[in-house]
């Protein structure tokens, strides 16, 4: 049996429209009081409302005055969580902590102020890109350990508290702060008027009129492993049990009209929390106040809690209290439920006298909140791109009975299935060298890269029966890829298999070319002329929602930014979701697409200095339960050993000891060592001094033997995102060709130095190995 830490929260913070901290939002929420009033930022005089839950009389401290509102939000809810929970970080343990963060707009409201999409603002460009809102925070808190943002649109912050999770239960860190946090912006304003879903009076979820208000905010737990909480004597809020994440394959903007990925991801969250939905005795809504996300969300309750449960449970909206918080809306609702068990209630559905057609039979709790004690919990979330999440948890009540609660048996952690190994089933990468899967270390020795337009022809040819109209160029190099890597592997997705084929994906920034269009049009002709059709488009998520679309991927979804380490911590998570049993397949990968904006960006965060080209295409990878693929006949390139991670941050100082503790992170989880290590490819970005240093780190390392330490960024340039799974690609497909090697390494640093490696190894026990076809 193997071994998983037990998670709980012990430490809550939140700010936003409805108060500073936890016990104003808490008076007020009891006092039926609502943050949705008049927007002050920005003029909304011409948009179909004028409503909106902002921040009012914020001033930022003098050392947050040089980030963000992101930023400065998520950096006082965090704060304000680790004072909570009674977690002292300083230097000693700075490295056993991480952050994980979700956000759907980042630094966009700093970015759209001098409203110029060419020639673009040094200061307010910095902010934009999403991954370095996590990084930033990592930086202000003096936090080492492993860094994430999570982009899944309005599921983000639901995502990123998975992925807290994942890190703590599987023993990787001692805590993670997991969070979200979001501002407003006037051009997503100007998007969801064009989508016609903003409500001119209080958002009334499952009543009239129907839709949304927008707000901002950010909330923060702090989650640690059961028996360290205990034995501090800290307060613990709830136990986290488990959590399921999927995707809708339907659309762009509109969920599935059944529930179905709703209705998914509850029934993972159930299945991996170890109880039935007769358990659970609240749910915490989505409830935007539109009108097919209401019934859509109601649906896939009543499918996964059953039809008679569903019409007893109580259920409410939060979005009344703090509107719809986007990359932040999860966790705010969650905290806020937290609170509200704590005081032995649960939240209430503001605005709503009653319930409107298409979602009637629900035990809505409406207008006050409703005395209860409450044992098990359900929080559930949905956003753009048709990605969902779901998370059940325990309110933890001074009681034997919780201590006993899921397999523990009174244990401070969790006996579950056999940890299943884990390996790379399946190649794919889109790029200048064209579209490429299997095994092409001999090819590459030949082939010439394409130009960028011959090689954009190339792909759009391989895709042709997938494409449609204005399909944006990054979904175009990433569906060649995914498919590129299904193909490699002997997978084919059927209606049978869908919702076991996880999606894993990577970007740092997006389809900017979209963005770009979407922008452009709103600066230079106002936010009536924003255009519903690439507005969807503005969501990391998009293009692996559109991906799982066209190819009918219904399993655990999610996107992530990290600035360079994108491909390898999707393999980390999928790696987790295959070996935790969640998933039996998993496509993993990253992208990225050129652009002028994307440019001028890296022109001003410093990226153009590489001395590799910086260059757009896309990798994935098929990762497969090795056991379950053996009974299949599968083959696999190699074995995914062990993981390891931390964040350096601007301080180029510190790099080197830092880089250093990933790898050995990795070596000890794999149960390795340098010695045994037969050859390290390492993602070098091209900037000398930090290169320099990882060099010298790899050196003084691996002293002991004399390996192969190389990057293959001369051959593939700096693809931002995947470069770091380039790299892997290559170290699997030479692993298998090598009789002489049996395992090696691979590392990648990012932008703002978040290090990320992993040891991978010999599949000794290859069963019926086939070559992959170029």
């Amino acid at each position: 049996m193997s071994r998983r830490e037990r998670v709980v929260v012990t430490g809550v913070g939140i700010f936003c429209s409805l108060g500073s901290n936890k016990r104003q939002v808490w008076l007020n929420m009891l006092g039926k009081k609502s943050g949705i009033k008049k927007v002050s930022r920005f003029s909304c005089a011409l948009l179909s409302s004028q409503l909106g839950a902002e921040i009012e009389g914020h001033y930022a401290s003098p050392e947050l005055e040089k980030y963000n509102l992101c930023v400065q939000y998520a950096a006082i809810a965090a704060q304000q969580a680790l004072e909570d929970s009674g977690f002292v970080l300083d230097r000693t343990n700075a490295d056993k902590i991480g952050i994980s963060l979700g956000t759907c707009n980042g630094g966009l409201d700093s970015f759209e102020k001098p409203k110029k999409m060419v020639n673009i603002d040094k200061e307010a460009s910095t902010t934009f890109p999403l991954f370095q809102q996590a990084d930033y925070l990592a930086e202000y808190l003096k936090i080492a350990g492993p860094v994430m943002t999570n982009s899944t649109a309005c599921a983000a912050s639901g995502n990123a508290l998975g992925f807290a999770y994942e890190l703590v239960a599987g023993g990787y860190v001692e805590a993670v702060l997991a969070g979200g946090s979001d501002s407003l912006a006037e051009s997503v304003f100007a998007g969801f008027n064009i989508l016609r879903a903003l409500s001119p009076q209080p958002c009334a979820p499952f009543g009239s009129p129907y839709g949304l208000n927008l707000g901002e905010g950010s909330a923060f737990v702090l989650v640690e492993p059961l028996g360290r909480a205990l034995q501090r004597g800290a307060f613990i809020y709830a136990e986290l049990c488990g959590y399921g994440l999927s995707q809708d394959a339907y659309h762009a903007t509109t969920p599935h009209p059944e529930g179905d990925g709703i209705a998914q991801a509850v029934s993972f969250a159930l299945k991996n929390s170890g109880i039935t939905p007769e358990q659970i005795e609240y749910v915490n809504v989505h409830g935007t106040g539109t009108e097919a996300n209401d019934s859509a969300e109601l649906k896939g309750l009543r499918k996964s809690l059953g039809s008679q449960h569903f019409s007893q449970v109580s259920m409410s909206s939060s979005k009344p209290y703090f509107g719809h918080t986007l990359g932040a809306a999860a966790i705010i609702e969650y905290v806020a439920t937290l609170i509200a068990l704590q005081n032995e209630r649960l939240p209430a559905t503001l605005h709503v006298a009653e319930l409107r057609a298409g979602c009637r039979g629900v035990n809505l709790i409406k207008e006050e909140t409703v005395k209860a004690t409450t044992r098990f919990f359900l929080c559930s979330n949905a956003g753009f791109g048709g990605h969902n999440s779901a998370v059940v948890s325990l309110n933890w009540l001074p009681s034997k009975e919780n201590k006993d609660f899921a397999n523990g048996e009174g244990k401070l952690y969790r006996l579950g299935d056999p940890a299943r190994r884990v390996g790379v089933m399946g190649l794919g990468m889109a790029n200048q060298y064209g579209c490429l899967r299997g095994s092409i270390q001999k090819l590459l020795t030949v082939k010439q890269p394409l130009s960028e337009e011959s090689a954009r022809k190339q792909v759009k040819q391989y895709i042709k029966t997938f494409y449609s109209r204005r399909m944006n160029i990054l979904t175009q190099y990433t569906l060649a890829s995914v498919h590129l890597a299904l193909a490699d592997a002997g997978l084919t997705v059927t209606e049978e298999n869908a919702t076991e084929i996880a999606l894993i994906y990577g970007t740092a920034y997006g389809s900017l070319q979209s963005f770009t269009k979407y922008l452009a049009a709103v600066f230079e002709k106002g936010p009536l002329f924003a255009s519903a059709l690439y507005f969807p488009d503005t969501v990391h998520n998009s293009t692996p929602g559109k991906v799982a679309t066209k190819l009918g991927i219904k399993g655990y979804g999610s996107t992530m930014s990290t600035g360079g380490n994108e491909g390898l911590m999707t393999l980390f998570w999928g790696y987790e979701a295959i070996r935790n049993n969640y998933q039996p397949y998993c496509l993993v990968g990253a992208g990225e697409e050129s652009s002028r904006l994307m440019q001028e960006l890296n022109s001003v965060l410093g990226l153009d200095k590489s001395r590799f080209p910086l260059t757009e295409g896309s990798c994935f990878m098929v990762l497969a339960d090795l056991e379950e693929a053996k009974e299949e006949k599968q083959r696999f390139y190699a074995e995914l050993k062990g993981f390891g991670f931390s964040f350096s941050g601007t301080r180029i100082d510190d790099h080197g000891e830092r880089y250093k503790k990933a790898i050995e992170m990795a070596l000890q989880r794999a149960q390795t060592t340098a010695g045994e290590v037969d050859f390290v490819y390492y993602n070098d970005a091209g900037f000398n001094e930090q290169s320099k240093v990882e060099q010298q780190t790899l050196a003084a390392v691996f002293a002991n033997k004399a390996i192969p330490v190389q990057s293959v960024n001369h051959l593939f340039g700096y693809t931002f995102s995947a470069s770091s799974l380039y790299h892997l690609y290559m170290a699997v497909d030479l692993l298998l060709l090598r009789d002489d090697w049996e395992q090696g390494v691979v590392v990648s640093s990012s932008y703002n130095r978040s290090n990320v490696a992993v040891v991978i190894g010999k599949v000794k026990d290859n069963y019926t190995f086939r070559r992959g076809e170029v």
